[in-house]
């Protein structure tokens, strides 16, 4: 048995009615047992069902840079704004200052045609921004 791996872009043709049909993108990511990606796959190691019915690939494209909308959610409550002392007196917020800076670390891994949104929470969700292509929007 092959496991998946890599990221994959499947279009299916999906059964929508009399002479209608929609197109469903399906972006996977494969790995073995191990979590190791597996990379070369084709479009005969996949078996795509939709209820038990088997559907027909209509596209396959092996390609690891598919585009990809990534939501980035940052917790801001008061457990991530414990103090740490910085050069003996400044106090900072520590958790909140490691999970901004994965998060920018993450975005400037990505790439150029991924698009990003922002969302902070504590008490209340807000959004910071709105799904955009710009990195810059997100860093600041």
């Amino acid at each position: 048995m092959r496991f998946l791996a890599a990221i994959l872009s499947v279009l299916m043709a999906l059964e929508q009615g009399p002479a209608q049909q929609r197109l469903q993108k399906l972006v996977l990511n494969v790995t073995d047992a191990r979590g190791r990606y597996i990379l070369n796959m084709t479009e005969k190691d996949f078996i795509v069902e939709e209820d038990g019915a088997p559907q027909k690939i209509a596209s396959f494209t092996p390609d690891s840079d598919t585009p990809i909308s990534f939501g980035l959610l940052i917790d801001k409550s008061t457990s991530m704004r414990l103090p740490m002392y910085v050069q003996g007196q400044t106090t900072s917020p520590a958790a909140l200052l490691v999970a901004a800076g994965i998060g920018r670390a993450i975005v400037k891994l990505m790439n150029p045609q991924d698009e990003f949104m922002l969302m902070t929470f504590d008490e209340s969700l807000q959004v910071k921004q709105i799904f955009a292509k710009d990195h810059k929007k997100i860093d600041n």
